[in-house]
């Protein structure tokens, strides 16, 4: 039997036994290294969240069905008024909230300064909150309000505490900072300056 795995004749081809011994710890290793790359099993596949846990948490600590493009640097209005419509023909507590996670924010206080915030309609209000709640750190989200013909960006900044409440900055640019915090009952405001 050693003299037959000694050498393995096909033809006029020959492979050796060192030949077939490295080839064999080749495919071993790489089979191996695939096994290596393979995620633990308490730690889940990528992937794992959007087939098995649909829903976005924000800083508010509220799940929302969708994060209508924040998380990717922009705000879906169209979207976000479409979800805001679904909302108001149902009875808002059990569109808004339950099991089935959150809507969409909303946001109080004054934006900007008085023309630009009676520019603002729900639509801006309920991106700017989303923003607040799932944004990354300093990573600008951008919308337009077809509706009102406006183009909207800031930057939310990172998360921090005052007076015992979780707050961000809106940085509008051109200098206009303002500070949101987040109430008790998961919604934004803004804070008066």
């Amino acid at each position: 039997m050693v003299s037959s795995l000694h050498t393995i004749v096909n033809g006029k081809q020959a492979m050796s036994f060192n030949k077939y011994l490295r080839l064999l710890g080749f495919l071993l290793l790489a089979l191996s290294i695939q096994v290596l790359a393979a995620p633990p099993s308490h730690a889940p596949a990528h992937g794992w969240r959007k087939k098995h846990d649909p829903y976005y948490e924000g800083y508010s600590g509220k799940r929302w069905q969708d994060d209508y493009g924040i998380t990717a640097g922009r705000c879906d209005a169209r979207q976000v008024a479409s979800a805001m419509g679904r909302a108001a023909g149902t009875a808002v507590s059990d569109a808004i909230g339950g099991e089935e996670g959150e809507v969409i924010g909303t946001i109080a206080g004054v934006l900007l300064e008085s023309r630009a915030n009676r520019e603002m309609d729900e639509i801006d209000r309920g991106c700017i909150s989303h923003a607040l709640d799932l944004a990354p750190d300093d990573k600008p989200v951008k919308w337009r309000n077809d509706d009102t013909d406006r183009d909207y960006s800031f930057i939310p900044r990172a998360v921090r505490s005052l007076d015992n409440r979780l707050c961000r900055d809106l940085d509008w640019g051109a200098g206009i900072l303002q500070t949101a915090c987040i109430n008790s009952d998961g919604s934004w405001e803004i804070l008066s300056r």
